[in-house]
């Protein structure tokens, strides 16, 4: 029986084609973290099992951002090449899905990525116990 911690689904991915990318995501109850080297080559991947606490601590850092509030997307427009993101969380009342291009929430553009968004890669790093992602 999954934990009251445990999201309904969970996928963060953070990347592009010219530098490293991260992701993690939830799959049939087990969280993995994932990394690609440049060009998306030579992925590898970690099963992961965060304690109690870091879900409590990864949703508490959601909810401060909050990220709840985020719009479904971030893109500049004509200018498409670079940083890509994604972020699709279900848990407990909340429910979203956001996506950028170059673009952050809710101020950053090309490699100035928000506050916000830096919250957001420091949570999931620490969920993926202190693992890369940014």
């Amino acid at each position: 029986m999954p934990g009251e911690f445990e999201p309904r689904h969970l996928r963060v991915f953070v990347g592009g084609f010219i530098q490293f990318s991260y992701g993690i995501r939830w799959e049939q109850g087990k969280l993995f973290y994932d990394r690609w080297d440049y060009e998306y080559k030579g992925k590898k991947t970690v099963e992961l099992q965060p304690t109690e606490e870091a879900w409590q601590e990864f949703w508490a850092a959601l909810d401060a951002i909050p990220v709840w509030d985020w719009d479904r997307e971030y893109e500049p427009g004509k200018f498409s090449r670079g940083m890509r993101w994604t972020v699709e969380i279900s848990h407990g009342e909340h429910s979203f899905r956001s996506s950028g291009k170059n673009t952050y929430p809710p101020d950053g553009t090309g490699p100035n990525k928000s506050e916000a968004f830096k919250q957001l890669c420091a949570a999931v790093s620490r969920l993926a116990g202190g693992r890369e992602f940014k």
